[in-house]
């Protein structure tokens, strides 16, 4: 019994470092959840930069994946809602996070959550309501909050550059 549990859990813990779900070690380093289309452009722009940064993607079949690994770039495949997958990201020696999934309380769950490891972190998220991404900048002390019409903005890029 103890040697089949022992295989198991060595078993499980190869297949999840595949899938990309370990423990990372980097320090001062970005973290961006989300590998949709902005996150695409941000990780681009991230890699053209020559910046140390952790793709979070909860979606393993995402077509983006397997481009960003071959390009060097760490990718963990896991829901970066989940206080775990923060830790696995080591979110506490990060200097950044940037959230751009599709679900604007998602995002901020992410980026209060990620605050809880590090209070002074940067958080960078997107936002789709305007008034919102207001009300969250100025209350909760996020570095920046785009909504929508910002994101499609050609300034962005200069913005994510002042930030990061």
């Amino acid at each position: 019994m103890i040697f089949s549990l022992t295989i198991d859990r060595i078993i499980k813990n190869r297949v999840q470092r595949e899938l990309g779900r370990k423990q990372y070690r980097m320090k001062n380093h970005i973290i961006l959840c989300g590998l949709g289309r902005l996150g695409y452009f941000i990780a681009e722009e991230l890699l053209n930069k020559g910046e140390k940064f952790i793709i979070v993607e909860v979606a393993e079949t995402s077509s983006n994946i397997e481009y960003f690994r071959s390009s060097g770039v760490a990718v963990y495949t896991g829901n970066a809602r989940l206080p775990r997958v923060l830790q696995d990201v080591n979110v506490a020696g990060a200097r950044a996070v940037i959230s751009v999934i599709s679900d604007d309380y998602a995002n901020l769950e992410i980026g209060l959550n990620a605050r809880s490891f590090q209070p002074n972190l940067r958080l960078i998220l997107r936002i789709f309501d305007a008034s919102m991404a207001k009300v969250i900048k100025e209350k909760l002390d996020i570095h920046l909050t785009l909504s929508m019409s910002a994101i499609a903005d050609d300034a962005f890029a200069t913005k994510l550059d002042d930030v990061v």
